[in-house]
């Protein structure tokens, strides 16, 4: 296990020269709470991007906010810190499924045929490539620590230590709602009849649920997530539901063309029969192995994990909802079953070095593949670079790119990607608001207001401003602004503009207000402080 260990950390190290990405620049930069002990507690009694006015989510991870502050504590916004804490997680994650393995074969197979299993599936766990998205993503930690604290009171479960097995599901739940997937895997075990007292242990578990719930409810004013339906017939949700079935498995067997987009097309008859063939095996399956603890445990943990993110009818039509971390806990049913495998054709083959000649061979290529990814992570540019290369009709992808171009300084470049991204999705408002934040950043306001024009949304409203000043038109600029703020009013950059605005036309005595008021929302913005301080008292 050392040895194992020690091998994880090497492998998966090399993200700690990466930085931060795409939600990183919310979640951890943008996020106020996690700088400020006294404000951490809100992260319990409200959603978990509370910390910015300008989101609304119905998801609920205190947790997340902990950690991120616990490393900040130490090291500040050093992205190395945060990306050690990720390999530090995934690397508890693969001693978990060693200890749970042993554990299970203990008790319910014997551990005497099958004595490398724990390690093998321990290293199938650390190797796996679809990992390199939750352990290479700071944002990950969701699913590392879910899958930590899940694994931790799964093991407590199995070990009959029912109130320390609940008081690890609730840490798991404060994580990520997936760790409801947990309480269901004790469920199965406790069905299958393969552990003495086994509905007992449940009590615990079923009282953390409803802790949770009470948690949740009280933070977001209800349990389950609210969605804004889209008029999609049943029948083309139930298809995109089955393909997304069919694709997850596919990463979880094949882990290729790894992305941090994937499009998913609304009709997909062929991945949804494949989707359908799937989930009708695993019902099979799961009847032929009612008492049968391991396999049926195994079939689980790939499937139950699986069921939240097959909720589409608020996905609009073409936009990814496959996400490669949601694989983060399934892996773990692959690599039971390639333990399994090994270990039987160790067994049964006249030559048992053939199957320890497979397994390095596999280990090699997946290492290679998540040494491969951690370089297409490095940062924003690479990242978004590899997605549009995977996916070169993804609007999503060339309007990522267009801002990690933007960014960088590099305009030009930025312009042809949001331009490609509109011509993909004409609708596409934050292409839209890039392409225009591009053209301001090349001296061509006029071309950006035009871009603008009718885009009543406050950061389209704060550009266009924006480009009203350079040409001059004041009145128009400070119209904007202001109609930003009336349907804003928490919008600590238009604040900010509508006072620069203001110093610029002489006027700093109804600045002040607007100057203050941004600092005071984004304490931590340098840039908003200097200009309150440049403004004349």
């Amino acid at each position: 296990m050392a040895a194992l260990a020690a091998f994880t950390v090497v492998l998966w190290g090399g993200s700690l020269r990466n930085g931060f990405v795409y939600d990183d620049l919310v979640n951890v930069l943008g996020n106020r709470w996690i700088a400020d002990w006294r404000r951490l507690g809100r992260a319990f009694t409200e959603h978990a991007a509370g910390f910015d006015p300008r989101y609304r989510t119905s998801f609920y991870r205190p947790l997340m906010h902990v950690l991120y502050a616990a490393v900040h504590a130490v090291a500040g916004l050093r992205p190395w810190a945060y990306h050690a804490l990720n390999v530090a997680l995934h690397t508890a994650a693969v001693l978990l499924v060693v200890a749970l393995t042993r554990d299970l074969l203990d008790r319910l197979d014997g551990p005497e045929r099958h004595p490398w299993a724990p390690l093998l599936a321990g290293l199938v766990f650390s190797v796996h490539p679809v990992h390199t998205e939750p352990v290479l993503w700071v944002a990950g930690v969701t699913d590392l620590s879910f899958t930590v604290f899940g694994l931790a009171a799964l093991l407590a479960y199995v070990r009959g230590r029912a109130v320390l097995s609940g008081a690890l599901l609730l840490l798991s739940l404060l994580c990520k709602e997936t760790g409801a997937a947990v309480f269901g895997l004790m469920v199965l075990l406790a069905w299958s009849g393969g552990l003495p007292r086994a509905w007992r242990r449940l009590v615990p578990g079923l009282a953390a649920l409803g802790l949770y719930a009470a948690m949740r409810w009280n933070a977001l004013g209800a349990v389950a997530p609210s969605a804004q339906e889209h008029a999609r017939p049943a029948a083309e949700l139930v298809l995109t539901a089955l393909g997304l079935v069919a694709r997850y498995v596919g990463l979880l067997v094949a882990p290729v063309r790894l992305s941090v987009l994937h499009s998913v097309p609304p009709h997909q008859g062929l991945a949804a029969l494949a989707g359908l063939a799937v989930l009708a095996g695993a019902g099979a399956l799961a009847l032929r192995w009612r008492r049968r603890p391991l396999p049926l445990l195994a079939l689980g943990t790939v499937v139950l994990p699986l069921l939240p993110v097959l909720y589409v009818p608020a996905i609009e039509s073409g936009q990814s909802v496959l996400g490669e971390r949601y694989l983060y806990l399934p892996v773990l049913g692959v690599a039971w079953g390639l333990a399994w495998a090994l270990e039987e054709a160790r067994h049964r083959l006249e030559r048992p070095a053939v199957p320890l000649a497979l397994a390095t061979v596999l280990v090699v290529a997946c290492s290679a593949a998540v040494m491969a990814r951690t370089r297409v992570w490095r940062d924003s540019l690479s990242l978004w670079a590899d997605a549009v290369a995977k996916a070169p009709g993804s609007a999503a992808a060339h309007e990522n790119l267009c801002f990690a171009l933007y960014t960088a300084g590099r305009m030009e470049e930025a312009l042809s990607a949001c331009a490609r991204a509109l011509v993909l999705d004409p609708a596409r408002l934050d292409a839209r608001i890039n392409h225009a934040t591009a053209l301001l950043a090349l001296g061509r306001a006029e071309e950006a207001r035009r871009e603008l024009e009718g885009l009543d949304v406050p950061q389209a409203l704060v550009q266009r401003g924006l480009a009203c000043m350079m040409l001059g038109r004041h009145g128009e600029a400070l119209a904007s602004y202001s109609r930003a703020l009336t349907l804003d009013p928490s919008s600590a950059e238009a604040h900010n503009d509508l006072g620069v605005a203001l110093v610029r036309l002489g006027r700093p005595a109804e600045a002040l207000p607007h100057l203050e008021r941004a600092v005071a929302l984004r304490p931590d913005h340098p840039e908003y402080r200097a200009n309150l301080r440049a403004c004349p008292h």
